[in-house]
């Protein structure tokens, strides 16, 4: 009788002292670590961040923080560069609970695979892949879902036919293939156009260069951008500021393939929302924040691009709106004064008229009554 009061007040005393430990850690919030492989002050990233967390805010009552952590490998890869990661996410991670990681690119989910057992082997994750090859669907873990959002170089092609109909050449300008972010599918797509297409590679040039070369070209010809991060001499650049810079001497339109482009020099394209990324994104976390097991949640392959022109550069290269695709999204539009005071015309091209009319039918109907009033003055005299 002894030993059993002994042993019910262990446990009692236990289940006191863990009581608050547990309503501690259902206090604390779930933490959300966002891993981007472009870099920390990428629009296109930040845009997805931001989505993510209104999306969260809107479908989860559950208490959550948001981690966000960009690889940069568009400046910088290697061995060395992938062992001083996994020595970092080490160092910074080991006593801070995750919940969930969110993977924003083929190769941030390929980083991710590798450096799960060091501390994530059962933390879900939601990924966000821009290829449906064979080769990416086989890098996908346990215990994940997500989205493979269809972005194709063809789409580029597409639109650079749209912007020039004898289209007979691209001119390919950006960071080498290898080395882009969000664009893994690129490289080979590109070798197989150029069987069929005269594609002209300006890739990982110094800048002063490109904008020479640009700005000769041939009126068959359309440029297609892809980030600039560096170039051969080893110069570090914005990727915004890069396209300005080509887009204030080149003589043919620019096409894009990321919304974020968009009024930095760009004409236009299929191009990549990341709002809607991020709201896809936003709510499958919510979901395995609401208690669903990831791995019972589908992969979705879907096409996230959109049709948006930027209308001042279709101006500059005399590209009519009937030659877009239904449904573009015109941006930057300057609008003539019949658009921006259309319904103030109509309206004072109705109410001036009928005014005047009214006015002339009271000076008619005075001078009448008048008229009428002498008369009958004069008749009452005789």
């Amino acid at each position: 009788m002894g030993f059993g009061k002994g042993v019910f007040t262990a446990i009692w005393i236990f289940a006191c002292l863990a009581a608050p430990t547990c309503a501690i850690a259902e206090l604390l919030p779930r933490a959300v670590l966002i891993i981007d492989e472009s870099a920390s002050d990428s629009p296109f990233g930040r845009r997805f961040r931001e989505q993510v967390h209104s999306t969260l805010d809107a479908e989860t009552a559950q208490r959550y923080a948001i981690y966000a952590e960009s690889l940069d490998f568009g400046h910088f890869s290697g061995s060395d560069y992938d062992a001083a990661l996994r020595s970092y996410f080490n160092n910074k991670y080991r006593n801070k609970p995750i919940s969930m990681i969110v993977a924003l690119g083929s190769n941030t989910l390929k980083f991710v695979s590798r450096i799960r057992a060091d501390m994530w082997s059962t933390v879900p994750i939601v990924f966000v892949t821009f290829d449906d090859a064979p080769a990416t669907r086989s890098t996908i873990p346990s215990n994940a879902t997500g989205m493979i959002a269809l972005r194709r170089f063809q789409d580029l092609v597409k639109s650079a036919q749209q912007l020039v109909p004898n289209l007979a050449r691209i001119v390919l300008v950006g960071e080498s293939l290898e080395r882009q972010p969000l664009r893994s599918n690129y490289q080979q797509e590109v070798q197989q156009l150029a069987k069929d297409l005269n594609v002209i590679d300006l890739t990982n040039l110094p800048i002063g260069e490109v904008k020479k070369l640009v700005a000769v070209l041939p009126n068959d010809a359309a440029i297609v951008y892809i980030p600039i991060y560096n170039d051969e001499t080893g110069i570090s650049h914005n990727p915004g500021e890069a396209l300005r810079a080509i887009a204030d001497v080149a003589n043919r339109p620019i096409v894009v393939d990321s919304e974020t482009l968009i009024g930095q020099g760009g004409t236009g394209g299929l191009v990549m929302s990341a709002e809607e990324l991020g709201r896809e994104a936003g709510r499958r976390i919510s979901r395995i924040l609401n208690g669903e097991r990831a791995s019972n949640i589908p992969i979705a392959v879907k096409d996230f691009t959109k049709p948006v022109f930027d209308a001042r550069m279709l101006n500059r290269w005399g590209v009519s709106e009937t030659a877009l695709p239904i449904g573009s999204d015109l941006r930057f539009r300057e609008f003539n004064v019949w658009e921006l005071y259309r319904w103030w015309i109509v309206a004072i091209a109705v109410v001036i008229p009928t005014q005047s009319l009214i006015i002339a039918w009271l000076f008619y109907e005075r001078r009448r009554r008048h008229v009428a009033e002498r008369e009958s003055h004069q008749h009452l005299l005789k």
